[in-house]
């Protein structure tokens, strides 16, 4: 009900009753304004005052067959008259009210005839009332519906919903289930203005937020994305949403969102304010998650300087109580507390952190902060360390550069060239490279990086093309699966494909294409769209898929390795059948206790781990079905082949010797290289005087064979070893 108009509230009695009785002949009757004076009068002076002015209106409303005047006065009347002579007041009322047919069928389909209360037979017919072509409006079964038709002589209402149009529903059903909604509601906006509601969902998330909490009431995070998904954004879209939502809602003060996600989020009145009863909830709060972020969300609401002795010794206290007892296993927490505290300028002696945060600085708590936390939280950590031991944060950032996710190495590099260390950051990626060991994330971050790469200097196009490929080849897990599939998913890019391949000369295109097609980094048809888009890019490459083809051909009537190394993949597929399946088994077992399957972290990377493992599995037991052992005795020297010892000459005059053993053979130390390397490669089948174009850092060198000897006794030691 509107507030009383300030001049009537004002009046006398006497001259408020004069103007209640004038008010009754009006037009239109200001039926708000009167209603506000029956209230008034109840209020002032009882309800047998009230009565009498109910009673007046309603005989005027009656005459005049004001249906909407009616069923409001009896809404309030109702509020004080529980009475069973009221009921037939009322019934009467509507009877008389309602005379024509429509009117009639709804107050009968109403309940007034028994069943239900007297207030739940007033709004259900209110419900009946506003129904009219074009009303919007939502059924728990159906869902979203437009009304299209009253059908006042069998009672029925026929609805367009969206899961089902032309739908009848009986007046007495619809007034029970139905709810009446209007322009501004989610549902309104989704079915009127799909494509501003869409635009809405990619440029004002926390609108959309707010929409959805008006029109369907308050809610946890959950069940927000069950109203949302589907409906108004496809589920991939959830998390970019959803991230976007949260920035903006917290630099809302009227929205209020828990730190718990059981909790469901708030549209206030007016803004939090952050009293002494907000700090004893504070100070009573036990999970520190719900400590990070209560501290999180008063550090935003305050102003420099507001944090006076008293709530700094709750905020300390928190923190004390949270890192009291912090495992080992959660670095990540504590991180968050030592910045937060920071940040705040609390003292090691306020909040018992420890002095200097010196764990902080350790490469395997590190790695682990830089998995778990957000970029953002990363760099502050980043910033407090540095404020504490620069140059051991650097040497830390450089120690760690290709173990953590790769939404963070452009910061940290940039981080790493604004302390002047840029030349020691490229000797350590060059060396990397050089040694294929750069991981994922950091083979991703190179290639998506192609001038940094290139204005580095670091290695040859072919060597990155390699380290991708083995890369992608690599077990994953955890946040490294982002960097893994961005990484396959550039070198599925034909953009990318022509940057990379463009520089590298013909005969190592050659190879590289070899190399593709024998990867296992990709399922059979993403690596068939690989070849293609090469081969589109360079024509003259078919051929060399088509000698290639020949000779996995008759490669694949043997293939060698030592007798070493056969064994060491025996036994790491033994580990992994044996110990690694059974032991993620058991931590999918134990994520799925935590519950929520949908929103539970620990049971997704379980998941994404069993069919890295799987995968795995199958390569290595269909490496094992046909890989054959062998000791390399009775090797003929004439050509290159497996099991010799090559020695070549460079045009410098330096010597250079290679051992060429099996597949899976390598040793830098021995010189000892696999039989499936580029430069093993481009070496078989020469002969001693042959002139070779052997791979080199600089891109190629031509190199002379001296000669091909028998494989010494050192390398015959390994290959008895093991």
């Amino acid at each position: 009900m509107a507030d009383l108009p300030e001049k009537i509230g004002k009046m006398a009695k006497e001259e408020r009753e004069e103007w209640f009785l004038e008010a009754l002949e009006a037009e239109p009757m200001p039926v708000e304004s009167l209603l506000g004076v029956i209230q008034l009068a109840r209020d002032q002076e009882g309800e047998e005052q009230a009565d009498g002015f109910a009673e007046m209106m309603c005989e005027s409303l009656v005459n005049r067959q004001e249906k909407r005047g009616i069923l409001e006065l009896m809404k309030l009347w109702s509020q004080w008259r529980l009475d069973a002579a009221f009921a037939d007041t009322c019934s009467n009322a509507l009877t008389k009210g309602f005379k024509d047919r429509l009117g009639a069928a709804l107050v009968k389909n109403a309940g007034f005839d028994g069943g239900v209360t007297l207030k739940e037979a007033l709004r259900r017919l209110d419900v009946l009332l506003q129904l009219s072509p074009g009303v919007f409006c939502h059924d728990n079964t159906w869902g979203f519906g437009v009304v299209s038709r009253l059908d006042d002589f069998y009672g029925k209402a026929t609805i367009d919903f969206d899961g089902k149009r032309g739908h009848q529903l009986s007046f007495a059903y619809a007034a029970e289930t139905l709810e009446i909604i209007g322009e501004d509601h989610l549902y309104v906006r989704r079915h009127k203005e799909p494509e501003r509601l869409s635009e809405m969902v990619k440029n004002n998330a926390a609108e959309v937020v707010r929409i959805t909490i008006r029109s369907l009431g308050e809610m946890t995070a959950p069940d927000l994305k069950d109203c949302l998904v589907d409906g108004v954004m496809p589920e991939a879209d959830w998390k970019r949403f959803w991230d976007a939502a949260r920035r903006g809602l917290k630099e809302d003060p009227l929205v209020d969102i828990p730190a718990k996600r059981s909790e469901p989020i708030r549209l206030l009145q007016k803004a939090k304010e952050y009293d002494s009863g907000w700090f004893a909830k504070l100070a009573a709060e036990r999970s520190r998650e719900g400590v990070i972020e209560s501290i999180l969300e008063f550090e935003k609401s305050r102003d420099a300087g507001e944090l006076d002795e008293e709530h700094a010794a709750v905020i300390g206290d928190r923190i004390a109580h949270s890192i009291r007892g912090l495992a080992d296993g959660q670095p990540e927490l504590l991180a968050r507390f030592v910045v937060l505290a920071a940040r705040l300028g609390l003292a090691e002696s306020t909040t018992g952190l420890p002095e200097g945060a010196d764990k902080l600085l350790s490469e395997q708590r590190f790695v682990a902060c830089a998995e778990r936390l957000s970029v953002r939280d990363v760099n502050e950590v980043i910033n407090y360390l540095a404020a504490l031991d620069l140059t051991r944060t650097v040497d830390l950032l450089l120690h760690v550069l290709e173990q953590v996710p790769v939404a963070l190495i452009t910061d940290m590099v940039e981080f790493i060239e604004k302390h002047g260390r840029l030349d020691d950051c490229i000797a350590k990626v060059s060396d990397l490279i050089g040694r294929n060991e750069a991981g994922v994330d950091l083979a991703c971050w190179l290639c998506k990086n192609l001038d940094v790469f290139e204005k580095w200097q670091i290695a040859d196009h072919a060597a990155l093309v390699i380290q991708a490929i083995e890369s992608i080849e690599a077990d994953c897990a955890g946040v490294h699966l982002k960097g893994e599939k961005q990484l396959r998913e550039l070198l599925t890019q034909t953009k990318w494909l022509k940057a990379v391949f463009g520089p590298i000369g013909e005969r190592q295109r050659e190879l590289l294409l070899r190399r593709v097609e024998k990867s296992i980094g990709w399922d059979e048809s993403g690596k068939r769209s690989v070849l293609a888009r090469l081969i589109k890019l360079f024509p003259e490459l078919a051929s060399a898929l088509d000698s290639g083809d020949a000779e996995e051909e008759s490669a694949s009537k043997g293939r060698y390795t030592s007798w070493r190394t056969l064994r060491q993949r025996q036994e790491q597929f033994r580990k992994l059948v044996e110990e690694d399946i059974p032991a993620n088994s058991k931590e999918i077992g134990v994520a799925r206790s935590y519950g929520d399957l949908r929103e539970n972290f620990e049971y997704q990377a379980a998941k994404d781990h069993q069919r890295l493992l799987m995968q795995r599995k199958a390569e290595m037991e269909a490496d094992l079905e046909v890989m054959q052992g062998t000791d390399f005795a009775n090797v003929v020297t004439s050509k290159v082949a497996m099991g010799v010892e090559v020695i070549l000459s460079t045009l410098s005059g330096d010597n250079e010797v290679y051992r060429i053993l099996g597949e899976w053979d390598r040793d830098e130390t021995l010189e000892i290289v696999s039989s499936k390397s580029l430069l093993a490669e481009k070496l078989m089948g020469c002969s001693v005087g042959d002139e070779v174009m052997l791979p080199s850092a600089e891109g190629e060198r031509m190199c002379h064979l001296e000669d091909i000897n028998a494989l010494p006794d050192e390398v015959r030691a390994w290959l008895n070893g093991g």
